[in-house]
């Protein structure tokens, strides 16, 4: 896939990521955990299907953060190729420079 045919995907990905309807979920004592202001990567661990994710992305909006985020369980995303993650980081930071 080109840079042009990731666009409509990572769009369409980023939309869903700013419209998930966060006000419902609970308060979670690993969030004052994360800290964003740190030069260090953070790790958020956990067994699988465990809520990582969304805590990660609950923090991220409340923190107001401009994100990339891709799905990359996507079928659309089937089959991407090394070669391919290139491309579509530079889609999906293309989409949100536009932002």
């Amino acid at each position: 896939m080109t840079t042009q045919e990731f666009l409509p995907v990572v769009a369409e990905l980023q939309q869903e990521f700013r419209n998930e309807d966060i006000t419902g979920l609970c308060k979670r004592e690993e969030e004052q955990q994360i800290d964003l202001n740190s030069k260090l990567a953070q790790v958020v661990i956990g067994v699988r299907r465990s809520g990582k994710s969304t805590l990660c992305r609950k923090v991220l909006r409340e923190a107001g953060v401009k994100t990339a985020y891709i799905n990359f369980d996507d079928e659309r995303l089937e089959g991407l190729h090394r070669e391919d993650l290139n491309r579509i980081i530079g889609s999906a930071l293309h989409r949100v420079r536009r932002l």
